[in-house]
């Protein structure tokens, strides 16, 4: 059996759209393997993360406030919705559930959107882009 992953990222909705998109691979998602162990472990923990295999042209549901919706992936194992929404709903973020079915096994994720506040002013902060760090200087 074919173990598979759901890696769900934050969306986004606001009067007119939701925004909701993730990647599907088998066996786990690049965040799932522990890359701070020592030696050997560490390792292994660094081969595998580069043995990732995508899920193509899986089923997808996305159900958020009663609407549900499907897609299928792409090539790479993404999937994104982009679908109209002019539900009234207040700022804030909100949960939503996503889930396929791959070889008879079914997966379930919960990830969140936000709505944004209305508001003056807007800040954006691309601080992920600043600092890296890379465990994989040394092969172990």
């Amino acid at each position: 059996m074919t173990k598979i992953d759901l890696k769900l990222y934050r969306g986004y909705l606001n009067d007119q759209e939701l925004v909701v998109f993730g990647h599907i691979f088998k066996s786990w998602a690049p965040d799932k393997y522990r890359i701070d162990r020592r030696g050997i472990k560490h390792a292994v923990s660094i081969m595998h993360m580069f043995n990732i295999k995508p899920v193509a042209n899986i089923l997808v549901t996305l159900e958020f406030k009663g609407l549900q919706v499907h897609t299928k992936t792409l090539e790479d194992g993404y999937f994104r919705f982009n679908i109209p929404f002019n539900q009234e709903l207040k700022s804030g973020w909100h949960e939503y559930q996503v889930s396929c079915q791959f070889n008879k096994f079914g997966i379930v994720d919960t990830g969140e959107v936000l709505k944004p506040f209305e508001s003056k002013y807007g800040i954006i902060s691309d601080i992920d882009d600043t600092f890296l760090i890379s465990y994989s200087g040394s092969f172990f």
